[in-house]
């Protein structure tokens, strides 16, 4: 059975939900400065022929489209919430779940590129690795996106922020 009653410790916060998001981001930029120093032959070309192509356009395309509903549905859940603590919960699960299929397309288009050396693919995992920059999880960000106030952070009595 699931337990919904948390300690200090387990409850979220606006730090952890930063710590997540970038190392979620530092990831992906580890693993595209290593493959761009081992990968030879490097060159771009965009070869209709080439299934990769495709692949890495349509797993970036619908993994941004994914990652857009299941953000949406997910902050709707947590705007349902009553206490802050509840709500800040739900929107770091919204951030998971905004994360995941970018990151997929991104680590497919680093792969990719590591297979075939075609910058093009780097290229798209840059446009997914910029995304992420952009989307940071904010103090000012999160507080909008969940219609809260500095002042409701400080008066749940059980959030630690």
């Amino acid at each position: 059975m699931y337990n919904q009653n948390f300690t200090q410790s387990d409850q979220p916060n606006l730090k952890t939900l930063l710590i997540i998001h970038i190392a979620l981001l530092i990831g992906q930029l580890m693993f595209a400065m290593v493959c761009l120093s081992i990968t030879p032959n490097k060159g771009f070309s965009f070869n209709t022929q080439e299934p990769f192509n495709w692949v890495a356009i349509v797993l970036t395309v619908g993994g941004f489209a994914l990652s857009a509903f299941l953000y949406r549905m997910q902050l709707s859940a947590a705007l349902k919430r009553v206490s802050a603590k509840e709500k800040l919960l739900n929107y770091t699960t919204a951030i998971i779940m905004r994360a995941a299929p970018l990151e997929a397309a991104s680590m497919f288009c680093i792969v990719a590129y590591m297979l075939t050396g075609n910058t093009f693919f780097m290229g798209i995992a840059a446009i997914i690795i910029l995304y992420f920059i952009v989307v940071i999880p904010t103090k000012d960000r999160v507080l909008t996106s969940l219609y809260l106030s500095a002042a409701d952070l400080i008066n749940d009595s059980t959030a630690n922020y």
